[in-house]
């Protein structure tokens, strides 16, 4: 397999122009408040190279000649390094809408009523001159009542999608929100997993397990706004009264242990998301995994599936990539990645 690449820098492509100098070409993939990014090392030995303007875009498709490239995302590029010796030259970027004078990561204070999850990415996105992109799953989801505080916009769908269990990403253009470890498109789809031989993981790989909170049930606590207390409810949704004749809640569940959420809730509704969200956390990521690759992959992306083959029992099958870097140069490339049993 030859690894190919291409960059276009403000539209103009410029792959020919850096094909002798690429040094590396490093692209790492994550979701949340984590900005996806970019780095490019150029031999500049001979002084020659033009030093690129921050703030312009930089797209970069990744992948081999005898398949095909994959666009890997836009972004912004934010510093320049001029370096020696050896003369170097490194580039680096964030995705475009997490920086710059219209990026997602602005606070704002305001107060959101009534809306559902999809309604409230829609109105983001069009903030940012994104698409949204809202899984079939989570869009009927309806928050009544959202406080906005000196928050950004990415922060507070990712505190949304904290307690749906779900993930906020921004890439290629797209605001996207869908339900965590699924490997779906946002449209609801099922994603064929990612298939990695042990004989393609001759770099090393490490697999750790490590104790787990035992919990058998989850409680929230949410404010009752018309009775103005503090009322609770658990991971399967069962309402908790307070006894009048105690100051301590009344615990009524026969599901211990039980972990007590630390936020308190503005909706019964949210609430119970969060419980339900939390034991689908608790229920999830027993394992943690590094793998590099010795050759690189990517197709695969944060938030996607893998399937490993070859290993021994209890590191084959599936598990629900975090987070994943791709390097490429002219000699050959690798992917390395992070993830978590599903």
């Amino acid at each position: 397999m030859t690894p190919i690449y291409k960059v276009e820098v403000n539209g103009t492509n410029i792959t020919e122009l850096v094909k002798t100098r690429l040094l590396s070409l490093s692209v790492s993939d994550s979701a949340g408040t984590d900005s996806d990014t970019v780095e490019m090392s150029l031999d500049d030995r001979d002084a020659r190279l033009e030093i690129p303007k921050i703030g312009v875009e930089m797209t970069v498709w990744l992948g081999y000649k005898e398949t095909g490239l994959v666009k890997m995302g836009s972004y912004i590029i934010d510093e320049v390094t001029l370096s020696g010796m050896p003369e170097e030259m490194s580039i680096r970027g964030k995705a475009a809408s997490m920086t710059g004078d219209n990026s997602v990561k602005d606070q704002k204070t305001r107060q959101w009523k009534d809306i559902s999850i999809a309604d409230l990415v829609s109105k983001i996105a069009k903030e940012h001159n994104l698409t949204p992109k809202v899984d079939s799953e989570m869009a009927g989801y309806f928050l009544k009542d959202l406080s906005q505080t000196e928050e950004s916009n990415i922060h507070l769908l990712t505190r949304v999608a904290e307690d749906y269990d779900a993930v906020v990403k921004v890439t290629d253009g797209n605001l996207i929100f869908a339900k965590k470890g699924t490997s779906r498109t946002v449209s609801g789809e099922p994603v064929p997993p990612v298939t990695i031989h042990k004989s393609q993981c001759k770099s090393g790989y490490n697999v750790t397990y490590a104790e787990r909170d035992s919990f058998k049930s989850v409680k929230a606590k949410w404010h009752n706004k018309g009775t103005a207390k503090v009322e609770y409810v658990d991971s399967i949704g069962r309402h908790r009264k307070k006894n009048p004749r105690k100051s301590m809640d009344v615990e009524t569940s026969n599901k211990e242990p039980q972990k007590t959420l630390k936020h308190t809730f503005d909706t019964k509704e949210q609430a119970e998301a969060a419980c339900r969200a939390e034991m689908e956390k608790l229920n999830r990521g027993g394992a943690k995994l590094s793998l590099q690759l010795s050759i690189g992959s990517p197709a695969i992306a944060a938030e996607g599936c893998i399937t490993l083959t070859g290993f021994r029992d209890g590191i084959n099958g599936d598990w629900n990539v975090t987070s994943v870097t791709h390097n490429w140069s002219n000699s050959g490339a690798a992917t390395s990645l992070n993830a978590e049993s599903i």
